[in-house]
């Protein structure tokens, strides 16, 4: 049985584990279906920008009174907690349609400080700050991206998603992207290997941040019925085929967390249904591909560790010392 105050009824929200006991809910929107006196219209979104903590101890819900910077509602973002700060990273999504029909997508970095929040204490809050003025190569506003801390726990990674252009909400861009908070400085990161297409699909992290494991997605790749993986000691994408017995219908919007090296996936819709929801489980064992990716990143920092370092130019002397002559014996 769960106690407290639950939030209402969201999708594409984020869920995110904060201090291994609390999972943190940010926005997210419901579908109004049909019209009501006093509600939205019917076909529309309606977003939220509430945050919500679970405590997975007592089983208890708590609403968050957020103070700070405003953090405008939306869905379909990323939420990712940096464990060299200890706060959560929330990227983009969207926040509704523009007057001419195209979908509203943003590309803001807000961070969510949690460190002043007791969920034992009445009016616990939480403080919202808005990472404005970011320079560097900011990518393109977009939702129902991947997005995970980086191998050092300092920088928000992101990648994958609906992207916005000026005539389109649907503009795919493969490219991964780091952010730097302290420099609030974005940088696109160049990787190895064939970068997938990823839209609405499941992404996990290996506790020690080594590589990243997404499954499915909306756009039609060959990788959206199975497995991507990136290493980031070396940023090289592989597609490594799962065995028969593992393969996973191809789905978008479904749930991903790695429990040692295996893969738990909840959830989503199938491409090939109906849009009606599936509450399938499957467990994918990557053990060896993992072991794989541990080879060969060893391998790799070993032969970097024998290369010899380029050798530095010798100084030239300068045209004065050149010149000038020898001090003479007395």
């Amino acid at each position: 049985q769960v106690d407290g105050e639950a939030p209402a009824p969201l999708v594409s929200h984020t869920a995110t584990l904060w201090h291994e006991r609390y999972l943190v809910v940010i926005g997210g929107g419901r579908h109004c279906v049909q019209h009501a006196q006093g509600a939205d219209a019917a076909g529309q979104w309606r977003m939220s920008s509430e945050v919500h903590l679970l405590d997975l101890e007592e089983m208890r819900w708590s609403k968050l009174e957020a103070r700070g910077d405003v953090f405008p509602p939306r869905r379909g973002h990323c939420a990712v907690l940096l464990p060299a700060s200890g706060n959560i990273l929330v990227f983009g999504g969207t926040d509704g349609e523009s007057p001419d029909g195209i979908e509203s997508t943003r590309a803001d970095v807000c961070e969510l400080d949690l460190d002043a929040c007791n969920s034992h204490v009445a009016g616990a809050h939480a403080v919202w700050r808005a990472r404005q003025g970011c320079e560097g190569e900011v990518p393109p506003p977009r939702r129902g991206h991947c997005g995970w801390a980086s191998l050092d726990g300092t920088q928000l990674l992101v990648v994958g998603g609906f992207c916005t252009s000026q005539r389109w909400s649907s503009v795919y861009d493969t490219s991964l992207y780091s952010f730097a908070p302290t420099a609030r400085t974005w940088c696109r990161l160049e990787t190895c290997g064939e970068a997938p297409l990823l839209v609405l699909a499941a992404a996990a992290l290996l506790a020690d941040r080594s590589v990243v494991a997404i499954v499915g997605g909306a756009a039609v790749t060959p990788f959206s019925d199975g497995l991507s993986l990136l290493d980031q000691r070396t940023l090289t994408w592989s597609h490594p085929h799962a065995l028969p017995h593992q393969r996973v219908a191809r789905r978008y919007s479904a749930a991903a967390t790695l429990v040692g090296s295996t893969l738990i996936l909840f959830g989503g819709t199938e491409l090939n249904r109906s849009s009606a929801a599936s509450s399938d489980v499957f467990a994918l064992d990557l053990s060896a591909h993992f072991e794989e990716l541990h080879q060969l990143a060893a391998r790799a920092a070993a032969n970097a560790a024998t290369e010899p370092a380029p050798a530095s130019p010798s100084p030239s002397p300068s045209p004065s010392a050149s010149a000038s002559p020898s001090p003479s014996a007395s």
